[in-house]
């Protein structure tokens, strides 16, 4: 089960709502690939060679898109094995996104400033 959580900035109250996590459709890879550009769906369907449960670490992030300068939530895909991590793209704008690993080191995209901090507001599955 995922979480809502608000995401603000203390200085200069902006403030977005991200899903986090994952729900129970997630757990198949053919429902995960399509949240992704369609090169980088083929590829994840490809590498998994046809295995029904394929290993793979999937859940929503928070993540800061440089270019509509807001916070949004995006798919992110692991895989075991030197598969590398698979991020989609920002649902806003289409843009390449960098996800926040750590939110209380992470500027805010309006004031610049490291004021961050994040309330769970509910669930989603």
């Amino acid at each position: 089960m995922g979480a809502v959580v608000k995401v603000f900035c203390e200085s200069c109250h902006a403030e977005w709502n991200c899903n986090t996590g994952c729900g129970m459709l997630h757990g198949m890879l053919e429902n995960v690939a399509p949240l992704f550009p369609k090169d980088v769906a083929d590829a994840l369907m490809q590498y998994t060679g046809g295995d029904e449960s394929p290993a793979y670490d999937f859940g929503f992030q928070p993540a800061v898109c440089g270019h509509c300068g807001g916070i949004v939530s995006v798919p992110v895909l692991r895989l075991p094995d030197g598969g590398g991590q698979h991020v989609g793209l920002c649902p806003n704008c289409g843009k390449g996104v960098r996800p926040i690993k750590v939110m209380a080191k992470t500027h805010c995209p309006v004031c610049k400033k490291n004021t961050l901090k994040t309330l769970e507001t509910g669930r989603w599955d």
